[in-house]
């Protein structure tokens, strides 16, 4: 192997890992979460739950952000360890039996908001659960398909990472996919290293070409 194709097969290399990198950093990205009401008219309620499966469960947090169709703010009813506001955003934490807010919602389009957990490491995984159930004007009436036993749309089950960090593990059980979707949202930043990377592998390709049509004229 020659010194400039050793050169051309490490900077391949390191393209392939920050690609990686990248592609990894986008797939552990914040859940957005989407209500599909546009076949439904006038207001709603949205109660929101950040509750630990035990008492012993690691210290964890909710951030609600990027919210829309929340309406009358003044009207949400709030329950044990819940701050902040819609639509500037909301932070839960699981150090109480039951976390809630009960919000107001404009049907006739997508509610929709972003969801980030964090939590302290712990060696006993043991699980909080974000959850969420829709009603009607009434605020009675559940609307939707809800999971029988606990009367929600949407479970998401977070477990603290063992490993030192704030991260951890979220299960997803969704029982109304056609009302309910949860899709990932990448970091800016892992977007930008993977554009880094793409036009980085371009160059890199255009060059080879270049260097090709050079060698065929001369």
């Amino acid at each position: 192997m020659t010194v400039s194709s050793f050169f051309r097969a490490l900077r391949r290399s390191v393209l392939a890992l920050a690609l990686a990198s990248a592609a990894a950093a986008a797939a552990a990205a914040t859940a957005h979460i989407e209500l599909d009401t546009r076949h439904m008219g006038g207001v709603g309620w949205l109660r929101l739950e950040f509750n630990p499966a035990d008492a012993t469960a690691a210290l964890a947090f909710a951030s609600v952000n990027n919210m829309f169709s929340f309406i009358d703010p003044e009207s949400a009813e709030y329950e044990g360890q819940v701050g902040g506001s819609a639509p500037a955003g909301l932070v839960f934490a699981n150090g109480a039996e039951r976390n809630s807010i009960f919000h107001q919602v404009q049907f006739g389009g997508v509610v929709s908001f972003d969801l980030d957990i964090s939590g302290d490491p712990a060696a006993a995984q043991i699980p909080t659960v974000f959850a969420l159930a829709l009603f009607g004007a009434d605020r009675v009436s559940k609307v939707g398909h809800q999971d029988p036993a606990s009367g929600s749309l949407l479970r998401l089950t977070w477990r603290p990472d063992n490993s030192g960090g704030m991260g951890g593990s979220m299960a997803e059980r969704n029982f109304d996919p056609e009302l309910v979707q949860v899709s990932a949202v990448p970091e800016p930043s892992a977007w930008l290293m993977l554009a880094g990377g793409l036009g980085l592998l371009g160059l890199s390709g255009a060059r080879r070409h270049g260097g090709v049509a050079f060698l065929a004229a001369a």
